[in-house]
């Protein structure tokens, strides 16, 4: 797969897979979500997003579902802004989600991780060493729940504050704290 260098303006409509083990998005790209649209980062598989924007289609104002990273996958985000999905990150157990300096804007939730289906579930990596300066905020308010939104357990409400910045289940443990003082800034949640 060659490198993309120039900017990248797509429209993801039902669901996209990465299933190539390295897709990386140029530069300042904007990736517009249609209404319940997902993108899944299959296991053994990579996607980096950096200095771009990944939002819902304004002019019909519903939310995108999600990028979903499967288990034995990783998400890369840096300096990403990503406004009006269901669940902006949806991780598996064993996936990795490498988050820095990205803003969840008008999220239902901005990371999710789901209930394990496994007895004894494995982590999710929230990358503890490049999880830092991330903001969580509603602005505008959530936008409408797509065509098919499931209603349970949670009914989002649009135009309403979000549910969650972050939204996990059986984890051993999840430390959002500010690791190291002289390089990185904390997380902030809003709204």
């Amino acid at each position: 797969v060659q490198a993309v260098l120039q900017q990248q303006i797509i429209r993801v409509e039902g669901v996209w897979i990465v299933d190539i083990p390295n897709y990386t998005f140029a530069q300042n790209s904007i990736i517009t979500m249609a209404p319940g649209a997902q993108i899944i980062v299959a296991a053994n598989n990579e996607l980096t997003i950096s200095n771009s924007t990944v939002q819902n289609d304004a002019v019909c104002n519903f939310m995108w579902r999600s990028i979903t990273a499967e288990a034995g996958s990783r998400l890369y985000l840096k300096s990403t802004t990503l406004i009006g999905g269901q669940y902006a990150v949806e991780a598996f157990h064993k996936s990795s989600v490498l988050t820095q300096s990205s803003t969840f804007r008008d999220n239902f939730i901005g990371i999710y991780v789901p209930p394990a289906t496994i007895v004894n579930p494995q982590q999710v990596t929230l990358g503890l060493s490049s999880f830092s300066s991330n903001i969580f905020t509603t602005v505008n308010g959530i936008p409408n729940p797509y065509p098919g939104h499931p209603t349970q357990p949670l009914n989002p409400i649009a135009g309403t504050v979000g549910y969650a910045g972050i939204h996990v289940s059986d984890l051993i443990m999840l430390d959002i704290r500010q690791f190291n003082s002289t390089q990185q800034t904390a997380n902030v949640f809003s709204n």
